[in-house]
């Protein structure tokens, strides 16, 4: 006869479902999405985004949001200003996506000789054959790159309506789409600051930034600072950074992309099913923007990791990415042809649902904790809100490598490091957020 251990074992979640019983599931929030193409049509997303009221400052034709991308040299802008794909980029993204699927190898090196050259000096040992179909896989997940939006909105507020389908970690929050973001990953401080100064004017709660840059930009930094200092409820999310594999080995800093290196700005690093740093995660104290010639900082500027979250890792397999919601899943996507049985990390075959991973993942987990907060008691400020959700993260259940202890150690031998910070500390920032635990400690101060 089998026995069953008392002692549980440490959860690597964010207890979202165990903060859904008894709570508004974020009913009420709103929360800013800046990011790419957000396809707010997703049966899962269409019934959570935010219609935009009555406004003194409302653009003519503003519904659901605002797209700020025509701001930069984007040729494919219409100035219909709908976060979604129009027709002149649907045709782009058609054009690759048919050239990847259904192109001879041969006519694909002819089309894209620069794709084949840069994977053939990574990869000399591989065929033709085997570099083509690197060249395809390539050219896929550039525009499932462009559906980045659409995903991250996915893991703060999906929620379907049918018997199938996923949830997000608020799922009664709503989603406020704000496209900064062109085709092709294009993006500009131009875009950023509307983007910011939008959200901020219509009075959303949270503002998710899944994107970061290895330096601040003086401008996104002083935008930043001004919306925050005139909303002091208002919260900012931001994702750590994917440097982290550079970063363990020494040959970039332990820094924060920015803007999650801002002072006020929530920075989110990602963890894994196991517990441990997802691999790609950036990790820090403190950000060195000055260095002299022998290597130590002379200028700090910000901070480390406030917080982690789960983020996916396809480190052994797509066992233990992030699912959440896909942009491609409509037949206008392909017209003709058919994608593959398995083209990549997705759920399904068109892409209606897509396994992911990053910090991008995270921090939208973390956004959603923060609107399911927000919805038990509105008045609280961002500070407040922050403690909590640094007070309620833990340690339990993760772990760190002998590799990382290691660097940890010899950063702090070479002062980089503060003796008052810890390994974990310098890893995980406060620990793993916990959602239950949060709104458990907000309902027993309910009188802040």
């Amino acid at each position: 006869m089998s026995t069953v251990s008392s002692i549980s074992s440490p959860r690597r979640d964010i207890s979202a479902i165990d903060a859904w019983e008894g709570s508004k599931r974020g009913r009420g929030t709103i929360v800013a999405v800046l990011d790419s193409f957000i396809q707010w049509d997703h049966p899962d997303l269409k019934n959570n985004i935010y219609q935009v009221g009555n406004f003194p400052d409302k653009y003519l034709g503003e519904v659901y949001g605002w797209d700020f991308s025509c701001l930069h040299e984007n040729p494919y802008c219409t100035g219909d200003r709908d976060t979604r794909i129009n027709k002149q980029e649907m045709n782009i993204v058609h054009e690759q996506l048919r050239d990847a699927f259904q192109l001879p190898d041969n006519l694909l090196f002819l089309n894209y000789p620069s794709q084949f050259e840069r994977l053939r000096q990574w990869y000399p040992h591989l065929s033709f054959k085997e570099l083509a179909y690197l060249v395809r896989l390539e050219l896929i997940q550039e525009k499932v790159f462009d559906f980045h939006g659409t995903q991250v909105s996915g893991v703060i507020a999906a929620n379907p309506q049918q018997a199938k389908g996923i949830f997000g970690v608020a799922p009664e929050a709503k989603i406020l789409p704000v496209r900064i973001f062109g085709l092709d990953g294009q993006i500009s401080s131009a875009a950023i600051i509307k983007g910011i100064d939008y959200a901020a004017s219509r009075k959303v709660d949270v503002i998710n930034m899944s994107y970061g840059a290895p330096l601040p930009h003086q401008a996104v930094v002083k935008k930043v600072r001004e919306i925050l200092d005139a909303n002091p409820q208002l919260v900012i999310v931001a994702s750590a950074g994917n440097d982290g594999y550079d970063q363990l080995k020494g040959s970039s800093p332990p820094n924060m992309g920015f803007p999650a290196g801002l002072t006020d700005v929530v920075a989110v690093g990602a963890t894994n099913l196991k517990g441990k740093r997802a691999g790609y995660s950036s990790f820090g104290v403190k950000n060195c923007l000055l260095f002299n010639p022998d290597g130590n900082c002379l200028y700090e500027f910000g901070h480390g990791l406030t917080v982690v979250g789960p983020g996916g890792d396809f480190s052994n397999s797509r066992i233990g990415g992030i699912l959440t919601t896909g942009g491609t899943w409509s037949d206008r996507f392909w017209g003709e042809f058919s994608p593959w049985s398995d083209w990549g990390i997705n759920y399904d075959r068109k892409g209606k649902y897509i396994w992911t991973q990053g910090t991008s993942f995270s921090a939208p987990a973390v956004a959603g904790v923060i609107a399911l907060m927000k919805a038990e008691a509105p008045q609280l400020y961002r500070q407040q809100l922050i403690q909590i959700l640094r007070d309620t993260a833990s340690y339990d259940g993760l772990s760190l490598t002998p590799e990382e202890l290691k660097f940890f150690n010899f950063l702090v031998q070479r002062g980089e490091v503060p003796i008052s910070v810890s390994a974990r500390q310098f890893y995980f920032g406060t620990g793993l957020v916990n959602a239950d635990a949060a709104l458990k400690q907000i309902r027993a101060n309910i009188c802040f």
